[in-house]
């Protein structure tokens, strides 16, 4: 059977006084036979007796240890082993003579760098890991839970979260610990500048600015029901202005341009950090490396990315204009263009990039709590293409 012990069992290295399980001839809870989780599940094993004060309704399964057992608030180690007594996991806080004989260097079970950090959490206070489900084996990624305190030396932190309904503690009992974030992606065609003009026609020419790709029944313009969801997202800000487009603009010809434009909305419970969005060139298309250099009032320079996002609170009425513009080489700015055949940051997942992408790394967008507040949770990219 596994066990749960804050002793090294291996070296018989256990606490002077108090222990998990509150008998020092027995230091470790012994999990009950065919104790299974599955992937994202939680097993809560409770310091106090089963009290309704001591519950974790989500948790797959939880125990309780009564009130003799405990952990020491100034530092401690947990330890979890497998049924053959390997080590399976460790953490330890705090730096006092409860810390027992540590694992081995050489297992990489815990990077013990901010390991004093940890300890003097408040009463009721939980330790929680911020990137959630993925242990990294360091005392970075740990915190003492909403502290925030992981901000800055965990590469994936995720802000902890207190979902607890006792209102003394703050944990997140059998549940994720983090407050997750999402974007979600639309793209549109936004205008097209038919060969025989010098003129941008914005589309749609007529009707609503906003072409609802969800209720448009048989329309060319309707989307697929997965996508619904991102279409009709309650906190968009005015559709009519600022999610305008067709998803088909009819029949072009070859020299024809288009522009496409790509919506982004963070509408998770946490700020989305380091977005970065990766638009692939459509096929039998040549994007445009100039686009935008008399807007952007570069003559001479390849801006062929423009982009929108403001913390000024938008208008009611529109229409949403790129306030940044970004060129296509590798520069201090925020847009790359990557020619076909070239290769692609690991990240956008492009396999093999036949037609060209575009690239921006849009940094931080907090979440949408309503339509365009804050104003800077929605934006957008833009760039232009030629049909061959």
């Amino acid at each position: 059977n596994w066990r749960l012990a804050d002793s090294n069992l291996i070296f018989n290295s256990t606490d002077n006084t108090g222990n998990i399980t509150g008998d020092a001839a027995n230091p470790a809870y012994i999990f009950p036979n065919n104790t299974t989780l599955q992937p994202g599940e939680y097993a809560v094993i409770w310091i106090g007796n089963n009290t309704s004060d001591h519950q974790a309704a989500d948790a797959a399964f939880q125990d309780w240890l009564g009130n003799a057992a405990k952990l020491n608030n100034a530092g401690e180690d947990i330890w979890l082993y497998d049924d053959e007594l390997k080590i399976v996991d460790y953490i330890a806080y705090g730096s006092n003579n409860a810390i027992n004989t540590p694992p081995s260097a050489g297992l990489n079970l815990w990077d013990d760098t901010y390991q004093g950090d940890l300890d003097g959490a408040a009463t009721g206070q939980s330790i929680s890991l911020t990137p959630n489900g993925e242990d990294g084996n360091t005392s970075a990624c740990w915190e003492h839970t909403l502290s925030n305190d992981a901000d800055g030396r965990c590469p994936e932190f995720l802000e902890t979260r207190d979902t607890d309904t006792v209102s003394v503690r703050q944990t997140s009992v059998g549940v994720y610990n983090n407050i997750l974030p999402n974007v979600i992606l639309v793209k549109r065609i936004t205008a097209i500048k038919p060969k025989d003009t010098n003129q941008w026609i914005e589309l749609p020419e007529s009707g609503s600015p906003f072409i609802d790709g969800i209720d448009g029944g048989s329309s060319e313009n309707n989307v697929n029901s997965e996508r619904a969801a991102d279409d009709n997202d309650p906190n968009w800000p005015n559709p009519d202005v600022y999610l305008r487009g067709l998803i088909n603009s009819g029949q072009v010809m070859p020299g024809d341009e288009l522009e496409y434009t790509v919506y982004f909305l963070s509408n998770g419970s946490n700020n989305a950090k380091n977005l970065r969005i990766c638009d692939r060139v459509p096929g039998e298309t040549t994007f445009i490396s100039d686009s935008f250099n008399a807007t952007a009032g570069f003559p001479s320079s390849d801006v062929g990315i423009a982009m929108f996002q403001s913390t000024t609170p938008l208008a009611s009425g529109g229409p949403a204009e790129p306030n940044i513009f970004l060129t296509n080489i590798p520069d201090s700015d925020r847009g790359r263009y990557y020619g076909p055949n070239t290769s692609v940051p690991s990240g956008c997942n492009v396999t093999f990039n036949q037609n060209g992408v575009v690239v921006v790394e849009v940094g931080d967008v907090p979440n949408a709590d309503s339509p365009g507040n804050p104003p800077n949770s929605y934006g957008f990219i833009r760039f232009r293409a030629l049909v061959n």
